[in-house]
Parts: structure tokens; C-alpha cells; sequence
């Protein structure tokens, strides 16, 4: 990169920071775009970003330089320092840095993204707590489950709803009438960006199936 380049690394090195910012974190689907902006008063002479400590993309005053995998993905506003990163995948999650060296000095700011996937369908199987699943007597207890497909299944949050009543996390009891018992259950499962619902009918307890939606 050349001398510009090989300055800001020594300034990097021998140099305190002039100011330290930490941005909120923030959150995208898989194949859009986020931007980072840094709040920069006087334009830089260098730019350095970085993700969880490797290079994104430098710029020395003359050029910028795109590293491996973050190619033909970027945008880099040499005036703001603004980043810009299409076609996002789950690996571009964590942490990025950035250092940005003007006449006022060096400045470094964080920035932090998780890359989550869309939340899936899900589903709902019913489990009779009397162990009979063909009974035809009312008032037998049930417990449904509410699950969805997800590598980040910690992410995700289930709610259950009936008549106006909210129920949080994935498992329901509830009390069965008859088999033709026509009660209806829905449950949402959701992340920060997505949501999904599927809706269950006490009735299919009997039948010993599972929703897969409707």
C-alpha cells in the first residue's frame, strides 16, 4: 500500500486513540445489505476497516485494497468512512472495526452484526398426558409443543395465542373437550427480523398428528 499505508500501521502501533465509539449491534437476513456509518467530522486520510480482526478494506489516501472474502461486496465512501456490505452471509457475523486517521488524529469505532436466517414454518405436535390418544372423554389434559427448523434456535422466541390470552415459550397445556372439540391454538415463532405462524385444533390431539401448517 505504500508509505501512507505504512504509516497509519506504525500510527496504529505507537499512537493512543484520540476517541473510542461503540455502536449498537445490529441485524440482517442472509443475501441483504447492511451499512456502518461512523460519525466523522473531517475526512480521513486513511481508512482501515477490520472484521473480528482481519482486514476488510483499506484505503491509503490514493487507493483502496479489498480483502478475501469481503470482494466485489463493498462499498467504501473514502469521504466518511461509511462501509457498505451487499450479499451478506452468516459468516459476516461479529465483530468490525474501524480506524480512520485524519490531521486531528486517530479515531477507532465498533460496530457489531449478526446475520440471522428467516424464521421457518413451524410446527405443533400434541401429547395426551393420559397416555391415551384415542380417548373420547372431555376433560383429558394435552401438552403441545410448538417447534421450529433453526441452526439458531436460541434466537428464536415462541408465543401462543387463544381468545386474546398470550402465552410465552413453546409448550402449551391444555384442557381437551371431546374429540370434535373444534378449539383453536396459533403459535408464533419469531427472531429479531422474521415471523411464523401455524394454527392447531384441539380435535387433531385424537387423530395423533402433526401440524405442519395452515
Amino acid at each position: 500500500l505504500g508509505k501512507k499505508g505504512h504509516y497509519l500501521s506504525s500510527f496504529l502501533t505507537f499512537s493512543f486513540l484520540r476517541l473510542v465509539s461503540l455502536q449498537s449491534k445490529q441485524y440482517a437476513l442472509p443475501g441483504q445489505m447492511v451499512t456502518f456509518e461512523p460519525v466523522i467530522t473531517t475526512p480521513p486520510d486513511e481508512i482501515l476497516w477490520k472484521h473480528n480482526g482481519n482486514k476488510v478494506v483499506e484505503f491509503n489516501g490514493n487507493e483502496e485494497t479489498v480483502y478475501n472474502p469481503f470482494e466485489k461486496r463493498t462499498t467504501l465512501d473514502w469521504h466518511a468512512a461509511v462501509l457498505e456490505i451487499k450479499q451478506l452471509r452468516h459468516d459476516d457475523s461479529g465483530k468490525y472495526e474501524l480506524d480512520v486517521l485524519t490531521n486531528k488524529g486517530l479515531s477507532r469505532f465498533y460496530f457489531e452484526l449478526e446475520v440471522i436466517g428467516k424464521v421457518a414454518k413451524p410446527s405443533i405436535s400434541c401429547k395426551m398426558n393420559n397416555g391415551s390418544s384415542g380417548s373420547d372423554k372431555s376433560g383429558n389434559e394435552a401438552t403441545l409443543m410448538c417447534s421450529a427448523d433453526s441452526s439458531e434456535s436460541q434466537s428464536l422466541m415462541f408465543e401462543w395465542s387463544q381468545h386474546g390470552k398470550i402465552h410465552l415459550g413453546p409448550i402449551l397445556k391444555i384442557l381437551l373437550g371431546k374429540e370434535y372439540d373444534d378449539e383453536a391454538y396459533n403459535c408464533t415463532v419469531s427472531n429479531r427480523l422474521s415471523k411464523e405462524m401455524a394454527k392447531f385444533t384441539a380435535k387433531e390431539c385424537y387423530l395423533g398428528k402433526i401440524l405442519l401448517s395452515h
